[in-house]
C-alpha cells in the first residue's frame, strides 16, 4: 500500500504543478488561445493518467473533467477569458477535492483489522517498529485462539498446527487450503514472530510495512474462514 499511495500523491504532485503553471498563462492577457488548447489537451491527458491510478470510489469524483471540457470548448471559440474561472476552479478546488478524497479512502477502516489498529497505532506513531511487529502478532494469537476455541496456553507454531494440522474442520477449509494456511502462519511465526520476539532486533520501516500488511491480510482471512 505504500508503494502505492506515494506513487499516487507523486502524481498529484506533478499535476498540481503542471496546472500552476498553465494557469500562470492563463492570466496572461498575451497568451494566445490556440497555444493555451494545447495545455488544456496535455491537462487532459493528465487528468486521465492520475484516474487510472485511482481507486475506482475515488475516479472522476469532482468537477475537473466538466472544467476542463468548458476551457476546451472556450479556447476553440477564441476566447481565453471565459476560461479563467475554469483553471482556477481546478487549481483551488477540484484536485483537492480528488486528493482529500483519496486519502479518505487510504485511511478507510474496512482495508484494516480493527483489533490490530487499536493495539499497534500509538506503537507505529512512535516508531516503536520492534515492539509493534511483536504486538500484532500477540493479536494474531488472540483472534486464532477465538475463532478455534484452542487454549491460550499455546503459542506459535503449536498452536497453528493444532487449528489447521490434517485433523483440522475449522470453517471446512479444502485440503489444500488448510495446509497452505498452516504453511503461510508456520513461516511467519517462524520468520518473524521469533526473530523479534526472542532478540532486539530493529526493522526497517519497509519491512514493518511488509510484515504488518501481511498479518493485517491474515486477520481478515480469519475472520472469512470463522
Amino acid at each position: 500500500m505504500l508503494i502505492y499511495e506515494n506513487r499516487v500523491r507523486t502524481e498529484f504532485l506533478r499535476f498540481r504543478e503542471y496546472l500552476s503553471n498553465v494557469r500562470k498563462k492563463f492570466h496572461k492577457k498575451k497568451s494566445r488561445p490556440d497555444d493555451l488548447l494545447l495545455d488544456v489537451i496535455s491537462i487532459r491527458a493528465h487528468y486521465e493518467r492520475l484516474n487510472e491510478m485511482l481507486p475506482d470510489s475515488v475516479k472522476n469524483k469532482c468537477s475537473a473533467g466538466r472544467h476542463i471540457s468548458f476551457m476546451e470548448i472556450w479556447l476553440k471559440k477564441n476566447n481565453r477569458e471565459a476560461c479563467i474561472g475554469d483553471i482556477d476552479d481546478l487549481c483551488e478546488r477540484d484536485i483537492a477535492e480528488l486528493e482529500d478524497m483519496f486519502n479518505a479512502w487510504c485511511k478507510n477502516p474496512e482495508h484494516y483489522d480493527s483489533e490490530l489498529v487499536e493495539a499497534i497505532a500509538e506503537l507505529l506513531a512512535h516508531r516503536q517498529l520492534d515492539s509493534a511487529i511483536r504486538k500484532a502478532f500477540v493479536v494474531l494469537k488472540e483472534r486464532l485462539c477465538k475463532i478455534s476455541g484452542v487454549s491460550r496456553e499455546l503459542d506459535g507454531i503449536d498452536l497453528v498446527n493444532k487449528i489447521f494440522g490434517k485433523n483440522s474442520n475449522i470453517g471446512n477449509l479444502g485440503e489444500a487450503e488448510r495446509q497452505s494456511m498452516r504453511d503461510l502462519l508456520a513461516g511467519l511465526y517462524g520468520v518473524f514472530r521469533n526473530r523479534f520476539a526472542h532478540r532486539h532486533e530493529e526493522p526497517s520501516w519497509a519491512e514493518t510495512d511488509a510484515i504488518i500488511s501481511m498479518l493485517n491480510h491474515i486477520l481478515q482471512e480469519l475472520t472469512r474462514i470463522k
